[in-house]
């Protein structure tokens, strides 16, 4: 489905400064009396020129006027491809809401979360996934955040996506074509040819997965997760942490079955502390799968915080379980820091000399602050590190691409039966449909209303 122009619709309105008080403050309209409305609150009409900066006063019935500054954005040369209007007054929080009472008198209306980029989207301004990168852009909190969402909206992963479902999309043609032509023997696609371009296509999308950011822009903390050996004291740290007792805590091994997950703010950065079951070899099916879902975490962690109990001897096991980890953004957590060492302070930082080391007692609640220092540090000094990603995947557009990669796996199977028996050709034809329609979703070419109430209800008022 392609984007359905919203010309002709109401006119809407929206604060868009932030909320609280400024020197300035900016109230948006956007729609195709946008002037008009504007025009009846203003001491003289708006211009009918594009990309104007006038000088005006807004009349509010119980109150003299006061003086403001007038922008106008002509359709199409707009954000919305609408006629836009955004008028900058003093930043006083009530007068902003007068102004907006008072528009809606003359004929505006609240604009819906997200509305004005939702008309940018369905008048054909950007495609869904630039759609997102604008929220994505909003909630930046680092330059690196800022950076990828900038380029997501500048086109980047949506060209990419494009380029993917383009060349499935004339495969899938040339063997429907050749399906309606099948008595003439008329052969438009090759087995060979769909092996190949669907394993090119599943290449594709597995290095824009790989060159993604593991986590959802839409989290704004960091993933830390908490890992380590089995009774190090994971949970206890967890506890510490949060500052509640959320976690159960017992000498018995393997008492962490499933992971907690909990949001903290320290200092001026938001953490996501994950407590995870402690690894060790699985002694039945419930662990062995707690136990995967820990060193899944691991794996998508920001930062890890490795957990090690300072009064027992470092196992082999334990050093195998640091090597998974050492490569990434970590802190080596030196817990049970109150019993006698086993090994000395200048043994455990020889141990791990290209980590920070933190000694605590997560029972006693001691190294706590040292050990929120050295997480604020580790973000703030650029250890936690997006420089090498190319794109910010949102969760929805994840997991689409995992479900076109899922298609064009069962499409390359069917493929292999077409070339070795002459298998139903219409099998691989229909999985490469869904890997066209899951793809055409992430920038919108296909799209129903749901998937855009999913989208856009993130978004907050005036965008």
């Amino acid at each position: 489905m392609k984007a359905v122009s919203t010309q002709g619709e109401d006119t809407i309105c929206a604060i868009a400064s932030p909320r609280g008080r400024a020197a300035r403050g900016i109230v948006r309209l956007s729609g195709d009396h946008a002037a008009e409305v504007a025009s009846q609150c203003l001491d003289k009409p708006v211009s009918a020129e594009t990309f104007v900066m006038q000088p005006a006063e807004f009349r509010l019935p119980d109150t003299g006027p006061f003086p403001v500054t007038v922008y106008v954005m002509r359709a199409p040369r707009s954000y919305t491809r609408e006629d836009v209007v955004e008028i900058h007054a003093p930043g006083s929080p009530p007068l902003l809401a007068a102004i907006m009472a008072e528009l809606c008198r003359h004929g505006a209306r609240l604009a819906e979360p997200g509305e004005f980029t939702k008309r940018a989207f369905l008048n054909g301004r950007i495609d869904l996934a630039q759609a997102e990168a604008v929220l994505a852009l909003i909630r930046a909190r680092s330059d690196d955040e800022e950076r990828l969402a900038l380029s997501a909206l500048g086109g980047n992963l949506s060209n990419e996506v494009k380029a993917i479902r383009a060349k499935l999309m004339e495969l899938v043609v040339d063997m429907e074509a050749g399906l309606d032509f099948h008595e003439d023997e008329a052969v438009f696609a090759t087995a060979e040819r769909q092996k190949q371009e669907v394993a090119e296509a599943a290449s594709a999308i597995r290095a824009l997965l790989d060159a993604s950011a593991a986590r959802s822009v839409y989290r704004e903390e960091v993933l830390t997760v908490i890992y380590g050996p089995v009774n190090a004291g994971k949970s206890s740290l967890f506890n510490m942490l949060v500052g509640a007792q959320k976690a159960i805590v017992h000498e018995t091994p393997g008492t962490t079955r499933d992971t907690l997950e909990a949001a903290v703010k320290i200092g001026p950065v938001s953490f996501l502390f994950v407590d995870t079951a402690g690894v060790r070899k699985p002694a039945e099916t419930i662990e062995e799968m707690a136990v995967a879902r820990s060193k899944r975490f691991a794996r998508e962690a920001e930062v890890t915080l490795f957990v090690v109990d300072a009064s027992e001897p470092l196992s082999s096991d334990t050093e195998a379980l640091y090597e998974e980890v050492r490569q990434q953004p970590h802190i080596v957590v030196l817990n049970k820091a109150d019993l006698p060492l086993a090994v000395d302070r200048k043994g455990w930082l020889e141990r791990f000399c290209d980590a920070r080391v933190v000694e605590v007692s997560a029972e006693r609640n001691s190294g706590r602050l040292a050990l929120e220092d050295a997480l604020v540090e580790a973000v703030e000094g650029g250890e936690v590190d997006l420089s090498t990603m190319r794109f910010y995947l949102a969760g929805r557009q994840r997991r689409l691409l995992e479900e076109a990669l899922d298609a064009l796996a069962r499409a390359g199977l069917a493929a292999g039966n077409v070339a070795q028996t002459g298998g139903a050709e219409e099998i691989v034809a229909l999985e490469l449909r869904e890997a066209v329609e899951a793809l055409g979703r992430i920038t919108g070419e296909d799209y129903v209303a749901d998937l855009l109430d999913e989208v856009f209800s993130r978004f907050c008022l005036g965008k």
